[in-house]
């Protein structure tokens, strides 16, 4: 048994800088605050698949059922580690790699 699916995701970040500049006399009777904002809006592709086995079975007079399956899950996000680029660390947003071994065991009476 297999499956695949992949989706576009839309996310907006808002990146909020405070910047200090200047004094208005030496005696720093003021200063000036500048506060702005930036919004990144993005859409991202996002892959998952699973591949794997599963067997089940009726008993009791085709009145129960029983079912066991393991597969392996494989799931990727591109550029959805956007905070080194929102807080200017440098660098381009790195993909998110899930995987993993998922087994399932399943009892309908």
């Amino acid at each position: 048994m297999g499956s695949m699916a992949m989706s576009a995701l839309y996310t907006s970040y808002i990146r909020l800088n405070s910047q200090v500049t200047g004094s208005v006399s030496d005696v720093n009777l003021a200063t000036l605050t500048i506060d702005q904002s930036h919004n990144y809006n993005t859409v991202n592709p996002v892959l998952q698949s699973s591949l794997g086995m599963g067997w089940g079975s009726y008993f009791a007079h085709n009145n129960m059922h029983f079912d066991v399956s393991a597969c392996y899950d494989f799931n990727v996000f591109w550029s959805q580690d956007i905070i080194n680029s929102l807080l200017n660390v440098g660098g381009s947003p790195g993909n998110m790699l899930l995987q993993g071994l998922n087994i399932q065991a399943r009892f309908d009476f």
